[in-house]
């Protein structure tokens, strides 16, 4: 049997093998072959579809989901009684990649590739699996970005770093395992218990509001500093206060505040 190579756009999406609907088929799409097929507009009585033929993706282990309106290349026989089709067709001008590098180029500059790591045009090879995902893989470096038509990215760096971003936060975790967050807003709940071990925290916010159902304690190895630059510091209980130090425990203020009951330091 001699094949042909044609061009096509799809007219009809993914239909799945039903037993009792004769308008099924084995996951094939409905395909008008241009030139040939341009002014078909006859519908089959039975299926009521149009009088195109359905042809299945050419590779078994990928099953693209055509879209209505889409363009593809087909190879099949010359009177089109059974074909294959083979995957997205490329304007003859080729794939305008600009946005793509300079994405590209902006996920590693977040995860901190230096100029020498960085991608240009040369090295990409781009591969779109439909309208809402394709994958961007550095041939010299291996890095590889993951686009998603929701403006989500994520980064994978031959170094072992791994980035996600969209336009309002992005997440970085390093070779050696640090991880930064920058986003707008944070919200955590919990049922359970939290427990945190680290080394040294420091913490800027413009203000702070900390409270809870029960007790609180803070227990300190060394000594205890409270400073405040403007203002006073204010402890406030309902029952007791209780403030105990092996060594030392410092409240420094420009000016001394008003503590509504005695304490004993």
């Amino acid at each position: 049997m001699d094949y042909i190579l044609k061009t096509g756009i799809i007219e009809g999406t993914r239909t799945v093998l039903d037993s009792t609907n004769p308008a099924s088929g084995p996951s094939t799409f409905s395909v008008r072959i241009l030139p040939d097929m341009m002014h078909i507009t006859d519908i089959d009585s039975v299926t009521k579809k149009l009088l195109l033929p359905d042809y299945p993706n050419f590779f078994k282990e990928v099953d693209y989901a055509y879209q209505v309106g889409e363009m593809v290349w087909v190879v099949c026989s010359v009177d089109f009684q059974v074909g294959f089709i083979l995957g997205y067709l490329n304007p003859y001008n080729g794939t305008d990649i600009t946005s793509i590098v300079k994405q590209m180029k902006h996920m590693e500059t977040l995860a901190g590739l230096s100029s020498s790591e960085m991608s240009s045009s040369a090295d990409l090879t781009v591969t779109k699996l439909s309208d809402n995902y394709l994958t961007v893989f550095n041939v010299h470096t291996g890095t590889t970005l993951q686009v998603y038509n929701s403006r989500i990215y994520y980064l994978f760096c031959s170094d072992g770093t791994l980035l996600s971003s969209s336009g309002n936060y992005y997440t970085k975790i390093n070779k050696d395992g640090e991880v930064t967050i920058q986003g707008k807003s944070l919200k955590e709940s919990y049922t359970k218990d939290i427990n945190i071990t680290g080394g040294k925290l420091n913490e800027v916010y413009s203000s702070v509001t900390t409270s809870t159902q029960n007790d609180i304690s803070l227990i300190a190895g060394g000594g205890l500093h409270i400073t405040t630059a403007l203002g006073g510091v204010s402890i406030m209980s309902g029952t007791n206060v209780s403030i105990t130090s092996g060594t030392m425990i410092s409240l420094i203020a420009p000016i001394i505040g008003v503590i509504g009951f005695p304490i004993i330091l």
